[in-house]
């Protein structure tokens, strides 16, 4: 999954695109927190629809989930706290 394919889905705000460009591939093995307002629940959002920034992040890393009903399971713990570090998430 390139930034290219993922960005049909990133529909709004410019800035949280680059931002989401910008870290897709980050290599520090601490918290990446999303930097923009998130969800009543805590978790990364972008757009309209509400896209989920930690599943865009685990499709970038991981490729697509292998079922719809896979979830984008956080490593660290923090997903609730907004973290999107590609490398602690998984399907």
């Amino acid at each position: 999954m390139t930034f290219v394919s993922l960005l049909p889905r990133l529909v709004g705000n410019e800035e949280k695109k680059v931002w989401i460009r910008d870290h897709l591939d980050y290599q520090r093995d601490w918290c990446l927190i999303w930097p923009f307002p998130r969800s009543q629940a805590g978790y990364a959002t972008f757009g309209g629809k509400a896209t989920a920034v930690h599943r865009l992040m685990c499709e970038h890393k991981n490729g697509p989930p292998p079922t719809p009903k896979h979830q984008a399971c956080h490593s660290c713990g923090r997903g609730k706290e907004g973290c999107v570090n590609p490398n602690h998430l998984s399907w």
